[in-house]
């Protein structure tokens, strides 16, 4: 361990079977995240990786449905991934009329919550809406054959 303004630092890699306990205050996490993914206009199949960017921004040139991946995909595209683990994202419309994604869970998954993340402004031009929203995918069965999950819609 290394001191830095006080603080200790461990500056080698930390494999522990039990629980870890810190103690004194934390420097704050930086996390590095992909750009943004553009899944595209109208229908499509979203990807784990597209999830694990954090964001799906886009303009859905219509109306269009993007369909979660499988559970399967999901499940494989997640290392060491256990029952429990969650994924949060957001989805960002950025639609200047009256254009709709909804979201759908692939195979295995299902949704809870408001499907459709709304325009920012709506069709004619005075209903506000905030053009985005925010999703969790819960996995709720890790075993090959029984991949499931939950998507929750958070706000």
């Amino acid at each position: 361990m290394s001191n830095h303004k006080g603080m200790k630092i461990i500056d080698q890699n930390l494999h522990t079977t039990g629980d870890v306990s810190v103690g004194g205050s934390m420097m704050p996490l930086k996390v590095n995240w992909d750009a943004p993914a553009a899944p595209g206009t109208t229908n499509q199949t979203i990807t784990i990786a597209e999830i694990l960017t954090g964001i799906l921004q886009d303009d859905p040139e219509g109306a269009g449905t993007w369909t979660l991946p499988t559970a399967a995909l999901a499940v494989g595209g997640v290392a060491n991934v256990k029952v429990g683990d969650c994924i949060d994202f957001a989805v960002i419309n950025e639609s200047d009329g009256n254009e709709i994604i909804t979201m759908a869970a692939g195979s295995g998954g299902s949704l809870v919550g408001k499907a459709e993340v709304e325009a920012k402004v709506g069709a004619d031009a005075t209903e506000q809406n905030a053009g985005s929203g925010l999703f969790r995918i819960r996995f709720t069965g890790v075993e090959s054959s029984s991949e499931s999950y939950v998507c929750y819609r958070l706000a």
